[in-house]
């Protein structure tokens, strides 16, 4: 449960107290990071207000893939979503496996649809749609915007008659936060790149090494003076 995780466990709970009267109750079944899980046994909710806590001293081990996972969503009385916030590629790889067997995927997982093309074309052969009515959803989004909904928005123009001529812009909330705060010296900033990365840590816009973060954009700053 890294920063995602952990806002989307806020969120998640937010929307189920403030949909009761909806006529689909979600009703959360696991929490898990790598190392450990809080896993309902027999499928009753999970209290989100004390699920960080819970899975901090868990000693349950998470649910193995994709046999043992799907196992024990076969047991679920209702339909199963997995809401993967990793960006596990060897989760990923077991996406179509998931969906072949009715659970519906929801992720920010780039690894999925970035990868090779073989994996992307055996997801979208497992899921739901115009020629499979027996798979299960699957919702991506994030693969680029930094969290924006551009896919979505991209797919609804082109599907209603317009046509993509260019993209551009950063697509990173990290690289976009260090341009829209750095500035060069003589400038009415002073502050250093460095102290902007260090706030940009600070205020979680960064993975745990920033340095990575910027040398995997493959990162070149240029800046004029003068004209």
């Amino acid at each position: 449960m890294g920063g995602v995780g952990k806002a989307f466990l806020e969120q998640l709970s937010n929307y189920i107290t403030s949909n009761r009267s909806a006529p689909h109750t979600l009703i959360p079944i696991v929490v898990s990071r790598s190392s450990a899980a809080v896993i309902s046994q027999d499928y009753s909710p999970i209290s989100l207000s004390t699920a960080l806590d819970d899975l901090a001293s868990s000693t349950t081990k998470p649910l193995s893939f994709p046999d043992e996972a799907l196992s024990y969503f076969k047991g679920a009385p209702g339909e199963v979503i997995l809401v993967d916030n990793t960006s596990d590629e060897k989760l990923a790889a077991y996406y179509p496996a998931l969906l072949k067997n009715g659970v519906h995927i929801a992720t920010p997982n780039k690894k999925g649809f970035s990868s090779d093309i073989t994996l992307w074309d055996s997801i979208f052969a497992s899921a739901r749609g115009p020629s499979n009515q027996e798979g299960g959803y699957v919702f991506h989004e994030a693969t680029v915007g930094a969290g924006l909904p551009v896919l979505s928005t991209l797919r609804e123009l082109i599907e209603t008659g317009d046509k993509i001529r260019k993209i551009e812009g950063i697509f990173s909330g990290t690289m976009s936060f260090l341009f829209n705060t750095f500035a060069p010296v003589g400038s009415s900033s002073s502050a250093k790149f460095s102290e902007v990365v260090v706030k940009a840590r600070d205020l979680g816009y960064t993975v745990s090494d920033p340095a990575r973060t910027i040398s995997d954009q493959k990162l070149t700053i240029y800046y004029a003076t003068g004209a």
